[in-house]
């Protein structure tokens, strides 16, 4: 529908994976029940300002900085594959270092992080 405008985190979203990958661009597709109505050409930069998806790229770049120092000063271990966890409606960042949590496989073709990732999701 190009009457309904997206909102601030798919706006977060698309600005992150064009800032990323340097995308210049992002094309909207516009349909009704399957049948293009319309596409619209939105810069990169112009994202932010989009209609009910305004945000501040200041905030989120340093929101992204302290993320990757926290991250640079946790994740000392050469070779540890590490997951970064936000529970839903939390403030707090959890890193858990997944490779200290595993147990030699005997299936090499077994995913060894499926039990320890299970196990952090019960908790």
């Amino acid at each position: 529908d190009n009457n309904k405008p997206i909102n601030v985190l798919t706006g977060i979203d698309y600005w992150l994976d064009n800032l990323i990958c340097n995308v210049p661009e992002l094309v909207m597709c516009f349909h009704v029940n399957g049948i293009v109505q319309k596409y619209e050409m939105i810069k990169t930069e112009d994202i932010p300002n989009l209609e009910n998806s305004n945000f501040s790229t200041k905030v989120i770049k340093d929101i992204a900085q302290n993320i990757l120092s926290f991250l640079k000063s946790n994740c000392t271990k050469e070779g540890h594959t590490y997951w970064l966890f936000k529970a839903s409606g939390s403030d707090i960042v959890k890193l858990y270092d997944l490779t200290t949590l595993c147990e030699e496989t005997e299936d090499k073709y077994q995913n060894p992080f499926t039990m320890p990732v299970a196990v952090l999701l019960y908790k």
